[in-house]
């Protein structure tokens, strides 16, 4: 499970932001946290704040540390089978010394070991300028080093990784390849836990939603009937015929029972409405996150869902039934109504504010203080407050003016009085 990401200096970031998904001392949905371990852990965050204020960012960082971790064994070299890709550096700061590198790092408890591993890097133009991972035993008092690698050479170390192992890596690594990347291809055994994890997590925008390839299959589709009936009590079918070409989406139709009829009525997904058609896109990705005890992060997840369907997909992940093997959602929105819904913490609640030097700063609702330094207490009226601006993170409008003048000079538009 996430413990935290960390990113700085990436787009709208520039100093350190952080998203500790450990649980906090308050009282509220005790049973919304999972205890790995000696870690007491939260299974949902929301992100939320105005337009343009970097929620997007902070899912996008995210997306590149993982796909680094992933793919990266394949830049600078073809050293390895899958041949070569060119190295894209992240987009740093645009509010910042471009010159000041991009970092990223996470804490992740193993779900069966219950082992915490620290694992990061920074990286720049060039490639990668530090990278790091370390391990701490359910046991153990501190942390130990795998390994840790910087760009000058001095103090690496691989200490974790036998002498045969050093000796390979040391050959294969390139400049702009992560080591982790180059471990997990290679099976390296004290460091395919935090690769794997990874591997298992997933991170989806409503441009990823836009195809339907990643589908159950046939034995899935009874589950992907209940989950669908679960929003929409009239479904009784769900039909799903693959193309001969995997590039082609699937012709998918959805079977209602109408109660003014005794004849079901069949619709091709493409005629339902926006928001079945982004649980059918969800699905898999919400099943594989249950089943495997991994990480979901949804951009814009309220994007053409109703507040209350949101509510029944973190009541989904937040339920110890629902969810044994404590996957994990996190997701940006803008509907509000979840600050009153009495589904979420003050931990699990998050704000990203705009600063007045165009970076963005990252905070929960536990930890923000008022001017006289007075925390948020769990009887006050979160949506109300954050509406009105109390806690930050609400856009800032005003009516146009020069284009309301021209209206009423024109005798024209939402402005005319009779």
């Amino acid at each position: 499970m996430l413990l935290q990401f960390s990113v700085a200096n990436f787009k709208s970031i520039g100093p350190e932001v952080s998203l500790d998904l450990s649980a906090s001392g308050i009282s509220e949905l005790a049973h919304h946290q999972v205890v790995l371990g000696n870690e007491r852990i939260l299974p949902t965050a929301t992100i939320m704040g105005a337009n343009n204020s970097g929620k997007s960012s902070i899912f996008e960082a995210f997306c590149y540390m993982r796909n680094a971790v992933l793919n990266s064994f394949h830049y600078g070299g073809d050293a390895l089978p899958g041949g070569w890709i060119s190295y894209e550096a992240p987009v740093g700061c645009v509010f910042s010394d471009h010159d000041e590198p991009t970092s990223f790092e996470v804490f992740v408890v193993d779900n069966h070991t219950y082992r915490v591993f620290s694992y990061g890097f920074s990286l720049d133009v060039d490639g990668v300028i530090e990278e790091w991972l370390n391990v701490k035993a359910k046991s153990a008092r501190s942390s130990r080093r795998v390994f840790y690698r910087n760009r000058k050479g001095d103090g690496d170390t691989f200490m974790g990784l036998s002498a045969a192992e050093q000796k390979y890596l040391t050959k294969a690594i390139r400049p702009q390849m992560l080591l982790l990347s180059l471990c997990g291809m290679l099976n390296i055994n004290v460091c395919i836990e935090m690769y794997r994890w990874f591997l298992d997590s997933v991170a989806i925008s409503q441009d990823t939603l836009s195809e339907f390839h990643s589908l159950p299959g046939e034995k899935e589709q009874g589950q992907l009937l209940e989950f669908l009936s679960a929003f929409d009590e009239t479904i009784i079918g769900v039909d799903i015929e693959r193309q001969n070409e995997v590039e082609v989406s699937p012709r998918i139709t959805v079977i209602h029972q109408i109660f003014e009829s005794r004849t079901p009525v069949r619709f091709p997904l493409q005629c339902e409405g926006k928001g079945l058609q982004k649980l059918v896109a969800l699905f898999p990705y919400i099943q594989k996150a249950l089943h495997q005890g991994s990480l979901l992060i949804v951009d814009d997840l309220d994007a053409h869902l109703h507040p209350i369907a949101v509510r029944l997909l973190l009541l989904l992940f937040a339920d110890s039934v629902s969810n044994p093997l404590h996957a994990q959602l996190v997701f940006t929105c803008h509907q509000s109504w979840h600050l009153s819904s009495g589904s979420l913490r003050r931990d699990e609640i998050w704000f990203v504010q705009k600063m007045e030097n165009g970076v963005s700063s990252l905070y929960s609702l536990a930890d923000f203080k008022d001017e006289d330094g007075t925390k948020v207490r769990k009887d006050e009226l979160w949506q109300k407050n954050y509406l009105v601006g109390k806690y930050g993170a609400i856009p800032k409008l005003r009516i146009p003016s020069s284009i309301a003048r021209d209206d009423v000079a024109d005798g024209e538009g939402p402005y005319d009085k009779e």
